[in-house]
């Protein structure tokens, strides 16, 4: 996957998370940063984030039919994934990259990627802790997203605290995540 810095200048500080560890940054050197394009794919999914309201929502209850549409392998399968980006860890940010980079689509779209991992049983508990490894799963599962979707990383201020999220055309596409509008886009990941 490509990926995309999306420097947030506040006062004399330029914040950025790094695509090689994960890592929030603060830095001064703003000439790094300067005169930065984005693809038309990533600026319109930006101008989608900072206008949320033009974002079509999805029903954020699961139809009992989604939840049994997929057969054994395919969950299986899903499960395996989900195992291995665990293990590679927040710790091992380049290497979760490059994984799912490898994409292996399971799924029609990335809502319904993101309704079957919805159903691992630590992504029931966990989601807001391993919203990264769900997002890349989503990513590398998805038959849409390679055409359509962008993986962005941001962090809330002043706290620091980061997220992960997808945002597909004019789609967020996991309909339980509802924290991302709270975060500040300053990485995106994207085929």
């Amino acid at each position: 996957m490509k990926f995309q810095i999306i420097p947030l200048k506040e006062k004399e500080y330029i914040y950025y998370i790094s695509p090689l560890s994960g890592s929030l940054i603060r830095t001064t050197e703003s000439k790094v940063f300067n005169n930065i394009l984005f693809c038309e794919k990533i600026q319109l999914a930006l101008d989608k984030i900072e206008n949320p309201f033009q974002i079509h929502s999805i029903n954020p209850l699961l139809s009992e039919e989604a939840c049994n549409r997929y057969n054994i392998s395919v969950i299986k399968k899903t499960n395996q994934f989900h195992n291995t980006l665990l293990k590679l860890g927040n710790k091992r940010f380049f290497l979760s990259r490059i994984y799912a980079s490898l994409s292996n689509p399971l799924f029609e779209n990335t809502i319904s990627a993101f309704d079957a991992i919805s159903k691992i049983s630590i992504q029931k508990d966990h989601r807001h802790e391993l919203c990264f490894q769900r997002a890349l799963l989503a990513a590398k599962t998805s038959k849409t997203f390679k055409n359509n979707g962008i993986l962005f990383i941001g962090a809330s201020f002043p706290s620091g605290k980061m997220h992960a999220w997808i945002m597909e055309g004019d789609v967020q596409p996991d309909r339980l995540d509802r924290e991302w509008i709270m975060y500040r886009p300053l990485l995106a990941m994207y085929y």
